[in-house]
């Protein structure tokens, strides 16, 4: 269905710049770091310099799940 899932360690930018190389669109799904907000930031902000690296035209990004009810709002 030109599909592909690639597995990438949010705390390496040089390892997700690599699985989003040649990608035409990329879905990142919005961690939860219910204890640490930095490194959920830091998490993101990896992924989406790394989609900018790799060249991707086309960056679909989640937010958070009901996030009305989370505590942290």
């Amino acid at each position: 269905m030109g599909i592909q899932v690639r597995k990438a360690d949010f705390d390496d930018p040089q390892d997700l710049t690599e699985a989003f190389k040649d990608a035409g669109t990329v879905l990142i799904i919005s961690m939860d770091a219910l204890d640490d907000a930095d490194t959920r930031l830091k998490q993101h902000r990896n992924a989406v310099d790394s989609v900018v690296a790799a060249g991707v035209k086309r960056l679909a990004y989640t937010s958070l799940p009901n996030p009305d009810s989370s505590p942290r709002v």
